[in-house]
């Protein structure tokens, strides 16, 4: 039998710090008993969706959806609401993010993705957002309120992108439309 000769160089610095990620937790600003969903949970949630709503995913794709809140492992999981009250700590975060991710080599998160994959991204991003706090917000107004804000966003920004429709449908399905179709674009 013929040896084969692995072709990945292997970064330990990079396997060790994605790897951490996963324990970093998520919505710490929002006062829950129950434990916290982390980062490592959301990536696997984001992936399963990518995976699940668009037969034709790309690996790229994919392997950014597991990758894109790796850099959260020395930032922390700035709460959206202060990147939107504050853009200086936005730009804050999206430059030391950026040097995060050239640090550690994190390719995946500067592989350039089509337009498409990135929309399909940033939606997966924000179902799994709008998920995890409708589990959550049947106990919890404050993850009620946080779901209802991401399903607007989510139906605000992508509902004219030809890969919405299966987003729809999750969001009909689970009752999380919050009467964002009007009667005559049914």
């Amino acid at each position: 039998m013929d040896k084969q000769e692995c072709k990945t160089t292997l970064n330990i610095e990079r396997l060790e710090t994605s790897w951490n990620a996963q324990f970093v937790s998520r919505f710490h600003t929002v006062a829950s008993l129950h434990p916290k969903q982390t980062v490592g949970s959301h990536s696997y949630g984001v992936a399963i969706l990518v995976n699940e709503l668009w037969a034709d995913a790309s690996k790229e794709l994919l392997q950014k959806a597991l990758y894109h809140d790796v850099p959260e492992i020395f930032l922390g999981d700035i709460p959206f609401t202060a990147k939107r009250n504050h853009p200086e700590i936005g730009n804050a975060f999206e430059l030391a993010e950026l040097a995060i991710v050239k640090r550690y080599e994190i390719k995946w998160l500067y592989a350039n993705l089509s337009m498409k994959d990135e929309a399909r991204l940033k939606m997966a991003d924000m179902l799994d957002l709008v998920l995890y706090t409708h589990l959550e917000g049947q106990t919890n107004k404050e993850m009620a309120d946080i779901c209802k804000y991401g399903a607007h966003y989510l139906y605000d920004t992508f509902s004219a992108h030809p890969d919405f429709e299966p987003i729809k449908k999750v969001l009909s399905h689970k009752h999380l439309l919050y009467g964002l179709i009007s009667k005559t674009s049914k």
